[in-house]
């Protein structure tokens, strides 16, 4: 019993339960960890996505022979994007936060209620 102190072998049952396999619960964790990692993986791609359609919209409309932004995105994206200002400055003044709320938003939309 390598890992266990002296004091606790009491404690740690002598057979293992019944229908338990070493090789099966390896084998979770193994899985597991692969899921997490293509997780991850898949929400670092889409972070990197997301960016990289908002700084080609910017430089499109840069570029661009229009001059007004709200002809350029049209008023269905100008709404959403007034409305997720409205929002932050709601979440600011709730919170009592002055600067970016990124971190806060990433929180409060994982956190369970």
């Amino acid at each position: 019993m390598g890992k266990i102190l002296k004091q606790d072998e009491k404690y740690v049952p002598v057979d293992p339960d019944p229908g338990f396999n070493a090789d099966h619960n390896s084998k979770v964790i193994e899985d597991s960890i692969k899921k997490y990692e293509e997780m991850q993986n898949k929400k670092r791609k889409e972070s990197t996505d997301k960016i990289s359609e908002r700084t080609s919209a910017i430089a499109k409309f840069l570029t661009s022979e229009k001059s007004d932004i709200k002809e350029y995105f049209g008023r269905t994206e100008m709404a959403r994007l007034r409305g997720e200002t409205i929002r932050e400055q709601i979440m600011k003044k709730k919170l009592g936060i002055s600067g970016d709320i990124t971190p806060y938003l990433h929180e409060a939309s994982t956190k369970k209620v």
